[in-house]
């Protein structure tokens, strides 16, 4: 194993929020299927709303809720990698050691990530409990978890330029949580604007037909 990717999880499982994190994140999304299932089921009390439908808001609710929480997460592993070996003048004994500078890159990206990919593998579980009530399979879950995964690691991507970028670690930081926010603004604009592009046509489409 790369000794970055060794030394960076050991420290990074040492630390308080080594177990602290992965409780409130278990929690939150305990709440947030709590209020989902709720939801679907009090609003719709009497209109005969079949269990498949409830897995299917309960499944959509969780994906996009771990995704906006590891989101809020990613850059605080990401940004700080470069930045704290700035800060604690580490970072010229690093880079006149026998690693590369792609073994340093890759074990610090690596190390960002696989501590988000835990929390993301802890809740698979809570992910899941939509099978009980049907309208989600395996390959939809699996699509959800590759999804979040491939969206992980383009922003822990950005986050260690950041940190490369900048010298201090909330500069680096600021500046990668601006980068998600505009990221996340612009592709929903598009999507929104597709999405009334594509019902006005289908409307049009069905009234000329």
């Amino acid at each position: 194993m790369n000794p970055m990717i060794l030394k960076e999880l050991r420290q990074r499982m040492r630390e308080r929020r080594g177990w602290l994190l992965p409780s409130l994140y278990l929690t939150v999304l305990g709440a947030v299927v709590t209020f989902a299932y709720f939801l679907a089921t009090t609003d719709r009390a009497g209109s005969g709303v079949q269990g498949s439908t409830v897995g299917v808001i309960l499944f959509l609710t969780l994906a996009y809720s771990q995704l906006a929480l590891l989101l809020l997460l990613v850059p605080i592993f990401s940004a700080g990698s470069v930045t704290i070996e700035k800060e604690q003048r580490t970072l010229a004994g690093l880079l006149t050691s026998l690693l590369t500078s792609g073994q340093i890159w890759w074990g610090k990206f690596v190390s960002s990530l696989l501590f988000v990919l835990l929390l993301l593998v802890t809740s698979l579980p809570v992910l899941s409990m939509a099978f009980a009530f049907g309208g989600v399979g395996p390959w939809e879950v699996f699509s959800a978890t590759l999804t979040t995964v491939i969206i992980l690691a383009c922003v822990s991507a950005i986050g260690l330029y950041c940190s490369s970028a900048f010298q201090r670690s909330v500069h680096a930081t600021a500046v990668s949580y601006a980068t998600v926010v505009a990221i996340s603004v612009v592709t929903a604009i598009i999507f929104f604007v597709r999405l009334q592009i594509y019902e006005s046509t289908h409307h049009r489409s069905a009234t000329h037909g």
